[in-house]
């Protein structure tokens, strides 16, 4: 920018500067040492010392990166009568799955937070030279979802709690190959009293759908 009498005005002064980048990530410390032909002194061709270093930071990310890993479940036998007990397994999203609970919570979280497909989260992982089926990245997810029921009902519990309560309804199209055009309207209602806050869905917005959710707590008007 210039001023009135045409001189250049200094940016200095005004800009606050960069931010610096949160204390609370790992520090990872590179070496950019001088390379041997430049620390001859080209004026008297002495080996140069170090006199000191400089530093800047650089945010960066890691890729996340997949991995197999291998359970060796133990087994143990009694020398006296050869009777032999193996290691309980622990539980599983998936009886017999294939996939690790990390790797399908960070899913859950892709799908809902990110609102990523499962079938483009699969697309990104086939390009790092593993291939999962989308049928079975979307068992697994489900499989998580259904433990987080009974978090939901409590939610939904701590929503209808005493008190002033509000609610609005939105229309979503839901796939149905029974319907004419393969769609299907259906209602997600939203209920809050300020304090929480519940999804729920149900196949019309009708007035049964809200005395579902509110049950014998409180009356529709």
């Amino acid at each position: 920018p210039a001023s009135d009498d045409g001189r250049k005005r200094s940016r200095r002064g005004r800009h606050p500067g960069r931010s610096a980048l949160p204390e609370h990530l790992e520090r990872v410390l590179e070496w950019n040492p001088v390379p041997v032909e430049l620390r001859v002194c080209p004026k008297c061709g002495s080996t140069m010392k170090t006199v000191g270093r400089s530093t800047c930071e650089i945010l960066d990310v890691r890729p996340a990166q997949l991995f197999v890993r291998q359970r060796c479940d133990e087994r143990v036998a009694c020398p006296v009568d050869d009777t032999i007990v193996s290691a309980p397994t622990p539980e599983q999203l998936v009886e017999r799955g294939k996939l690790g609970r990390t790797l399908v919570v960070e899913s859950l979280a892709d799908k809902f937070l990110e609102h990523l497909p499962i079938e483009r989260q699969c697309l990104r992982w086939s390009r790092s030279g593993v291939v999962i089926a989308p049928q079975t990245l979307a068992r697994s997810v489900g499989a998580a979802i259904d433990l987080l029921g009974p978090v939901a009902r409590l939610i939904e519990d701590q929503t209808r709690a005493p008190g002033l309560l509000a609610t609005d309804a939105t229309c979503i199209p839901v796939l149905d190959r029974d319907a004419p055009d393969g769609i299907r309207n259906g209602t997600m209602w939203c209920w809050t009293n300020a304090l929480w806050v519940s999804f729920v869905y149900s196949a019309q917005g009708d007035s049964d759908s809200v005395r579902r959710f509110l049950g014998d707590r409180k009356s529709v008007v």
